[in-house]
């Protein structure tokens, strides 16, 4: 696998570089999501089937950061990660942005469970207590929250396609799915 590099390798430079370059890579993938996937016409099936082809990138990311421990700042990274990559979701347009917020908060509440699971609740504080800052068009960089990688509005088509697959009225379909 190629993140037991961070576990064997000695250098905390070459670890600390390493681990963002697989960071950064992970953030060009959902970047590259959008650019490819711009439509608005998808039928249910089809908006399930696009979901899903992000499960692929979610396990490659819970492998990541299940190895954080061996980087000294690796928390620092992993918010900067959420910033970065949620800033970089320009194009507002398609379903592919849909999907990628809605990761993109799956992949934050993953990695709040995850700390929570190992009780790490410094790290847990740091990503929940951090100032993010969110690109907002004209303003400039704002001060924001963790809320900023709320998908809200976003899940709606997801809420709507997994009601409508089984029939039931769910609050929130990713939940249910």
């Amino acid at each position: 696998v190629a993140y037991d590099v961070l576990k064997h390798e000695t250098e905390v430079k070459v670890k600390s570089e390493k681990f963002n370059t697989f960071l950064s890579d992970i953030s060009s993938e959902i970047i590259k999501f959008i650019h490819d996937n711009r439509t608005s016409n998808l039928d249910g099936n089809e908006y399930i089937e696009l979901y899903d082809s992000l499960k692929p990138l979610k396990v490659k990311y819970l492998l990541l950061i299940s190895n954080e421990v061996y980087i000294n700042d690796g928390v620092l990274r992993i918010a900067e990660f959420f910033e970065e990559t949620s800033n970089g979701l320009k194009e507002r347009h398609g379903y592919g942005y849909d999907i990628a917020k809605i990761f993109l908060q799956e992949l934050f509440l993953y990695t709040i469970a995850l700390f929570l699971k190992k009780k790490k609740y410094d790290s847990v504080g740091e990503m929940l207590e951090k100032t993010y800052f969110n690109a907002n068009g004209y303003r400039g960089l704002e001060a924001d929250s963790y809320n900023m990688f709320y998908s809200g509005s976003e899940q709606r088509m997801l809420d709507k396609v997994m009601s409508a697959k089984d029939g039931q009225n769910y609050i929130c379909g990713t939940a249910a799915y």
